[in-house]
C-alpha cells in the first residue's frame, strides 16, 4: 500500500536540476489514503492486526515530514497566487470526504479504550461489580473473550462513526462560512467554540442510535448477536423510541464536548503555525499534539455526562424494569450511591483512549483536506 519513488511529484520536480519550492509541500502522499483504506480491510478481515494501525500512523508522520522537506530546494521566489474561496458544496463534499475517513481512523484506534470505559461504566455497584479498575476489566477481557472482545459491535461504529465525524466537520466548516459571512476572515476561539456546539448539535441525530447499540454490545459479555440483529430486534419491540434511548442525555454531552473539541484543538493548532504560514504548514508530530489537546478537552467537558449517558443506554428498554426514570434520576442514584466518584469512572481508559484516538482523527482529517488542496480557514 505504500510505495513512493524519490522523485515522487507530490514532492519534487523530476528534474533534480529544476527543483523548486512546490505547492504540493504541505500536501500528504496518497499514501495516506491507502493507509486508511487498509485499516479498514483490517477491521473487515481480522480484528488483531488493528493493534498496529497507530504506529503505522506514527510512521507515515515521519516519512512525509522528512520527505517534504528533504526533497525539495528552493531555487527562486515565487508570487503566490491567492485562489477564491470555494462554494460551499465544494467545502462540504471535501469536509466529508476527509471527515469520514478520519472517523475510520478514530473507531479503529480507538475501540479497545472505549470498550474498557463502557464495562467500568455500566457494571453493577458493590459487591456485584465485574471489574475493579481498567487493567482488571482489560485483564479479564482479553482472557474471557479474546482480542476480539475489544472489538464488539465494531462494525456499526466503523459505518456511523464516519458518518458522525464527517457530521461533525462539515457542520462546524458550515457554522464557520455563516459567522464569517462566506469569506476566509479568521475567527476568535469563542467563535469556534459555537461552531463546534453546533457540530455537536448535529451530530447527535446519528450518534445516539450508533452509540446505543455500542453500549448494548460493549456492557454485556454474553452478548452475541451483531449490531444490525440487535437494532432489528429494539426496532420491532419498543420502535425509534428504543434505538434513541438516551437522547437527551447524549444531547447534554454533545454540546459542551464539540464546542471544547474543536475550539481547543485550533487553539494549539494555531499557537503552532510558523510565522507568515498557514495551518496547511504545521507539521504532522504537531497536528498530533493539536489533536490530542482537542480530545482531552472534549472529555475533560462532558465526562460526567457521559457516565449518566451510558448507564440510562445500557439500562432496561423496558420501562417497568428500567432503574432510571431520567438524567436527573440517574444523576440522584449515582451521587447517592457512589458519590463523586461515580461520575468518573472509566475515567482513565478514556484519557488513555483520548490522545491516539483524537490525535488519530484531526491528523488524518488534516492530511486529507491537503490532499483536497489545503484548509483555506
Amino acid at each position: 500500500a505504500l510505495v513512493i519513488s524519490y522523485n515522487n511529484p507530490l514532492f519534487a520536480s523530476r528534474d533534480k536540476a529544476a527543483r523548486v519550492k512546490s505547492p504540493w509541500k504541505s500536501r500528504p502522499s496518497l499514501a495516506s489514503l491507502s493507509l486508511s483504506l487498509s485499516g479498514l480491510s483490517l477491521v473487515l478481515f481480522g480484528a488483531p492486526e488493528l493493534f498496529f494501525f497507530f504506529p503505522f500512523l506514527l510512521e507515515l508522520t515521519s516519512f512525509w515530514d522528512s520527505m517534504s522537506e528533504g526533497a525539495l530546494v528552493v531555487t527562486e521566489a515565487v508570487t503566490p497566487v491567492q485562489p477564491p474561496p470555494p462554494s460551499r458544496a465544494v467545502r462540504f463534499a471535501k469536509d466529508f470526504v476527509a471527515g469520514t475517513v478520519a472517523g475510520w481512523a478514530q473507531v479503529l484506534i480507538g475501540q479497545p479504550f472505549d470498550t474498557v470505559k463502557v464495562r467500568l461504566q455500566s457494571q453493577p455497584v458493590g459487591a456485584g461489580a465485574l471489574y475493579t479498575g481498567p487493567l482488571d476489566a482489560t485483564q479479564k477481557i482479553l482472557k474471557g473473550e479474546g482480542l476480539r472482545g475489544f472489538y464488539k459491535g465494531t462494525l456499526l461504529p466503523l459505518i456511523g462513526v464516519g458518518g458522525c465525524v464527517s457530521i461533525q466537520f462539515v457542520a462546524s466548516s458550515q457554522a464557520r462560512l455563516f459567522l464569517n459571512g462566506g469569506k476566509n476572515k479568521k475567527l476568535s476561539i469563542p467563535e469556534i467554540a459555537m461552531c463546534g456546539g453546533f457540530a455537536g448539535l448535529s451530530n447527535s441525530v446519528l450518534s445516539v442510535p450508533v452509540e446505543h447499540i455500542r453500549i448494548r454490545l460493549q456492557s454485556n459479555p454474553n452478548a452475541t448477536n451483531g449490531p444490525l440483529p440487535l437494532m432489528k430486534e429494539i426496532m420491532k419491540t419498543y420502535g425509534i423510541r428504543g434505538i434513541y434511548k438516551g437522547y437527551l442525555a447524549t444531547l447534554c454531552r454533545e454540546i459542551p464536548s464539540y464546542a471544547a473539541y474543536f475550539s481547543a484543538y485550533e487553539y494549539v493548532l494555531r499557537s503552532f503555525v510558523p510565522e507568515g504560514g498557514t495551518v496547511n504548514d504545521v507539521p504532522g508530530w504537531k497536528l498530533l499534539m493539536a489533536g490530542a489537546a482537542g480530545g482531552y478537552g472534549c472529555w475533560l467537558a462532558s465526562y460526567p455526562q457521559d457516565v449518566i449517558k451510558s448507564c440510562i443506554q445500557a439500562d432496561s428498554l423496558d420501562p417497568t424494569k428500567a432503574r432510571y426514570r431520567g438524567i436527573a434520576h440517574c444523576a440522584s442514584v449515582i451521587w447517592r450511591e457512589q458519590g463523586v466518584r461515580g461520575f468518573f469512572r472509566g475515567f482513565v481508559p478514556c484519557m488513555l483512549r483520548a490522545f491516539p484516538a483524537n490525535a488519530g482523527t484531526f491528523f488524518t482529517y488534516e492530511l486529507m483536506m491537503r490532499l483536497f488542496g489545503g484548509r483555506d480557514y
